[in-house]
């Protein structure tokens, strides 16, 4: 399948990255002579922005190629909120929860074959929290504030388990607080140590079940 007028967004500290090797293989998957692709490796998330912007002026619509975890996804979705525009995933963080979720395969060979044969989109639904979209879940309290304590680094050497270390690690410094709930237009205050918002029934892996999903 000819491809014309895409652009790979890559951010370079996901979990799995690879470097130049493993751009060179998308390019070569996904595109031909006479449809050269561009490559926009993410250096300061406050470029990305403009960055979507200038890609949709000049002309691209249906093919953005997200090469990154769940965050970078959200942030090129909340970019081309508003547009006629596509995204396609190929997940390179640390947890992939949304591929997963969403029946895309996490092994890089299947996944280029799937840019190469598949026409098929899907419409998904999304939290918009101060003008962002975020697709998996949003939470106020322990677990956001114990990103404080997870670098890169750790993220991509101990992949899942980082996440809970840094949990761990701020639990003991944290009490409860006061939140002020409105859910179905009725307003409540809860005493609690964290508050967590989920747009998906499962947590880091899909066999991690949060809440019945029937409906």
């Amino acid at each position: 399948m000819q491809r014309k007028n895409f652009l790979i967004v890559i951010n370079p500290r996901s979990g799995s990255y690879r470097g130049k090797a493993l751009q060179k293989r998308i390019s070569v998957a996904i595109s031909s002579q006479e449809s050269p692709g561009n490559t926009y490796c993410i250096d300061e998330w406050e470029n990305l922005s403009h960055r979507i912007s200038q890609a949709v002026s000049a002309g691209i619509r249906s093919f953005f190629i997200v090469m990154g975890g769940d965050g970078t996804i959200a942030a090129v979705a909340s970019c081309l909120r508003g547009t006629q525009c596509t995204i396609s995933i190929i997940p390179s963080g640390t947890s992939n929860m949304l591929a997963q979720a969403i029946g895309i395969p996490t092994n890089f060979r299947d996944i280029f074959n799937m840019l190469n044969s598949s026409g098929e989109t899907r419409t998904i639904d999304g939290l918009e929290i101060n003008g962002r979209l975020y697709f998996m879940n949003a939470s106020a309290g322990i677990s956001s504030a114990s990103l404080e304590y997870l670098k890169q680094e750790q993220k991509s050497s101990l992949g899942l388990i980082a996440y809970v270390f840094a949990v761990i690690r701020r639990i003991f410094q944290t009490s409860p607080k006061t939140f002020l709930l409105k859910i179905d237009g009725k307003s409540q205050q809860v005493r609690a140590a964290e508050v967590f918002i989920a747009n998906i029934g499962s947590l880091l892996a899909p066999r991690y079940k949060l809440a019945d999903t029937a409906r």
